[in-house]
């Protein structure tokens, strides 16, 4: 999968993430908000695998920003009609001033990003929440020690992660400036030692 594709991929999760964070505030320029972000999510993650699969995200005809997409990939057909309610939320939102109901939108988030993930699976072959950055990373070492650190934010743990992403520059650093030799690298996370490839 191109760099281009999972970095998109894993844009649109983070909007439907922050999405899901507004609705619980509760108040309606929040859910607004969370109705704004899910649906650029929407439209980011379906224009993304339209691309990784070579399919037309746009053909010519009548169809929304997210109709369109969603009709051209294999098990987004079957989910069309409620990206569109998503939508049609957005747009009452945008151009009318209509406040959602919170209860709605929520429930249509929810929707809409559980569709996103049984696409991705069916399609991509990929689980959609466990998506990383790191995976368009070629050298394998550097890929683990980013993996490694996007866990430890997960865990809260600064220090650890801190760690791994300096671990990675500082190998990606030296890779391209001097070539790698071979020799071991102290593992600066836990204070051992390892070879290339030990953290794919």
């Amino acid at each position: 999968m191109l760099k281009s594709i999972t970095w998109r991929l894993s844009f649109a999760r983070r909007l439907f993430h922050k999405s899901l964070r507004l609705l619980d505030a509760g108040d309606p320029f929040s859910t607004s908000e969370a109705v704004m972000a899910a649906q650029d999510g929407l439209e980011t993650f379906l224009v993304a695998v339209c691309n990784h699969l070579e399919l037309n995200p746009s053909p010519k005809g009548a169809g929304s920003v997210v109709q369109k997409p969603a009709k051209q990939i294999p098990s987004g057909k079957q989910h069309v009609h409620r990206f569109e309610a998503l939508n049609k939320l957005r747009v009452n939102i945008k151009h009318y001033g209509t406040a959602p109901q919170e209860h709605a939108a929520r429930v249509l988030v929810a929707e809409c990003y559980g569709h996103c993930k049984s696409i991705a699976s069916a399609d991509l072959g990929i689980n959609l929440d466990e998506l990383s950055l790191s995976d368009g990373i070629p050298n394998q070492l550097v890929a683990g020690a980013l993996a490694e650190a996007e866990k430890l934010i997960d865990d809260a743990d600064a220090r650890g992660f801190l760690k791994c992403v300096g671990f990675a520059f500082r190998y990606a650093h030296k890779r391209l400036s001097t070539g790698f030799s071979g020799r071991r690298i102290a593992r600066v996370d836990r204070g051992k030692s390892f070879e290339e490839g030990e953290f794919a």
